[in-house]
């Protein structure tokens, strides 16, 4: 009987590690450095500094992800998320400044140490965990050597519902048609996956949007509207 839970539970771990996490969750939110781990060490950020928020957007124009990390620096990473994973690469770039106010060494190395968990490795593969909890998000990332990096958002700028303020989507679920009602001129729309696919773009620059989902598999999608807010929907 031991061993029949035990492989239960190997195969319900399986089944939860294994689940693909759509790059569009990690948006809007506001991501905040909760900790570096490094080499088994776990290092908190220093005083007296007010941890910036590291934000994650779409760029159309490139198909690609911006990630800017931050502590006090700040750094700019393009993403790539590779395709039936949990995982990214990127270019990356750096924005150099230098703290001089209380408590700077330590300011300055931990910056470093944030800063040098991407550079050390541009256009490697890391890999990424996301989770919701009571109303907290959580995203943590690892980089090439096993080093993680945690990040933490108390608030979620989008919303799974599709009835916002100036904003109406329906039906959900959906069948043939989906439609966008907005107060504001809808600049641009894109459906992906729950693996990060772009299923389709548009840009229809009017208030009122009519899309055809006929040729969409059953399944979870995600939509984004003018690259800020992204909302879940079925396909039945």
């Amino acid at each position: 009987m031991k061993k029949i839970y035990t492989l239960i539970f190997i195969t319900i771990n399986a089944l939860l590690f294994s689940q693909l996490i759509n790059p569009q969750q990690l948006l809007n939110k506001d991501w905040r450095l909760e900790k570096i781990v490094k080499s088994g060490v776990e290092m908190l950020p220093p005083p007296p500094i007010t941890v910036l928020t590291s934000n994650l957007s779409y760029i159309s124009s490139l198909d690609k992800y911006s990630f800017n990390p931050r502590y006090y620096n700040s750094g700019n990473c393009l993403l790539t998320f590779t395709s039936g994973e949990n995982a990214f690469t990127f270019s990356y770039s750096q924005v150099p400044f230098v703290y001089s106010g209380d408590n700077a060494d330590a300011v300055n190395n931990y910056d470093e140490m944030m800063l040098d968990f991407f550079l050390d490795y541009s256009m490697q593969k890391y890999f990424y965990d996301y989770g919701e909890a009571a109303g907290i998000y959580f995203l943590t990332i690892t980089n090439p050597a096993g080093d993680k990096m945690y990040f933490k958002s108390l608030l979620s700028l989008s919303t799974t519902e599709l009835t916002v303020e100036q904003l109406k989507l329906y039906p959900n679920p959906v069948t043939d048609f989906i439609a966008i009602n907005a107060q504001q001129k809808i600049m641009s729309v894109q459906i992906t996956d729950v693996s990060g696919k772009v299923i389709l773009t548009d840009y229809p620059m009017k208030k009122q949007v009519r899309l055809n989902v006929q040729e969409l598999l059953v399944g979870v999608y995600y939509i984004s509207i003018n690259n800020e807010k992204t909302y879940r929907f079925i396909k039945k």
